[in-house]
């Protein structure tokens, strides 16, 4: 359609240069066409009384050679005037050439008058107030606040004239929120999240307009916006920080466990994890009732703990989609980690309502659960979610070569 638009432009500009050409040409054709006229008159002028002096010399009786130099002379006249006499569609602008021209200006009004209907529907008034729009990602309200506030009122009419200019509704979420506009914020980011289908950034932004709109209150509509944000953010350890943050705000406790018991599970710096597992411990401690839970306290050998990981998985017996992970450094040994409903994979799947269900430990070289060492694993005895009501706890001893690590464990498998 812009497309469109721009060579109707191209065809409207291209019609005003021809009739600014047509026009120049008529003046020039009208300049000559007098200046023949006159020049023809002079020599019918001429002519006319060249022929009155033969008419004159013949009623005198003019002698034989007078007559005679008479008709040379006319006769040179008349040639000379049929010799610069122009045809007279050369001289008068013929009616084909004005039909031409008004045919042309008639193009030229009617494309003109489509690109402007077309402009109408596709104009972006607003585009030339929203240069530099994108500043209100780093104004502060403390000290742009004039500018953040202008660009708040640009964007608002921009978002109101164009509901689905999702950039421009993303821009005005983000300029309400530093401006403490929760519910314009909210609206803003909604727009964007039908549009967005599913992108976390968005629908953390959400989040946190609803809840700064909502005084920290969780209705129906943040549950379900946090159901579906932890999924995908599930890799993402800016968002699964901040939302645990923004949980203990507040007061969700069990939802902070699960954003940062993911976190520890993505989380690659090290001298960060001893911090966020403490955190997870103390939220634990917190909690009014005692959930369905299985502990594992895991101990590894330290030369064997270098650069590498622990899982602990609960999964169907002999294998399958986990009901809940979680991934610790080895070299943290000795742990504990406690597997629940608050880290389960997904809702569905929760861990308190598995019917049967293993424990298994094992270290990763990399980090990753393909590249386990199969030596150093340990798997439990088939469970039952009956088993874990009151809290289940294992001691997993990885210390010990592989040659008795058999042995170990069968010795130590459950401890009521």
């Amino acid at each position: 359609m812009f497309s469109l638009l721009a060579g109707l432009v191209g065809l409207y500009l291209l019609c005003l240069l021809i009739l600014v050409y047509q026009r120049k040409k008529n003046r020039d054709d009208v300049s000559l066409y007098q200046m023949k006229t006159a020049e023809e008159g002079r020599t019918e002028g001429n002519v006319g009384w060249l022929r009155l002096r033969a008419l004159e010399a013949r009623e005198n009786d003019l002698d034989e050679m007078a007559r005679n130099e008479l008709k040379q002379e006319l006769g040179l006249v008349v040639m000379e005037a049929s010799r610069t006499k122009s045809p007279i569609s050369e001289l008068v602008p013929a009616s084909s050439i004005l039909r031409k021209k008004k045919s042309l200006l008639v193009v030229c009004i009617t494309v003109g008058l489509f690109a402007g209907v077309i402009y109408a529907f596709l104009g972006n008034y607003d585009l030339v107030s929203l240069s530099n729009s994108d500043d209100v990602l780093v104004l502060s309200a403390e000290v742009d606040r004039v500018a953040l506030e202008s660009h708040f009122t640009n964007l608002k009419s921009r978002v109101k004239n164009e509901p689905s200019d999702s950039k421009s509704a993303y821009l005005l979420g983000h300029a309400a929120l530093k401006l403490e506009d929760y519910e314009t914020a909210s609206r803003a980011f909604e727009s964007v999240d039908r549009a967005a289908q599913g992108d976390k950034n968005v629908k953390f932004f959400l989040l946190q307009a609803k809840l700064l709109e909502k005084a920290g209150v969780f209705d129906d509509q943040i549950e379900r916006i946090t159901r579906e944000l932890l999924p995908l953010a599930s890799n993402d350890p800016t968002i699964l920080k901040s939302l645990g943050i923004l949980f203990i705000q507040s007061g969700q406790v069990k939802k902070a466990i699960s954003a940062l018991s993911i976190l520890a599970n993505v989380e690659l710096d090290l001298d960060r994890q001893p911090k966020l597992l403490e955190s997870i411990a103390i939220l634990r401690s917190d909690l009014a009732s005692k959930e369905p839970s299985v502990t594992v306290n895991v101990s590894v050998d330290l030369e064997m703990s270098e650069d590498k990981w622990i899982f602990v998985i609960a999964r169907p017996p002999g294998g399958g989609m986990p009901y809940a992970v979680a991934r610790r450094p080895a070299g943290l040994s000795p742990l504990s980690v406690v597997l629940d409903d608050f880290v389960s994979m997904t809702p569905d799947r929760n861990l308190s309502s598995a019917s049967s269900f293993e424990i298994a430990v094992f270290i990763s070289d990399t980090g990753a659960v393909s590249d386990r060492i199969g030596e150093w694993s340990w798997v439990s005895s088939q469970l039952s979610k009956e088993a874990i009501v009151d809290g289940l706890v294992f001691d997993v001893d990885l210390r010990q070569g592989p040659q008795d690590l058999g042995k170990t464990l069968s010795k130590s498998i459950l401890i009521d």
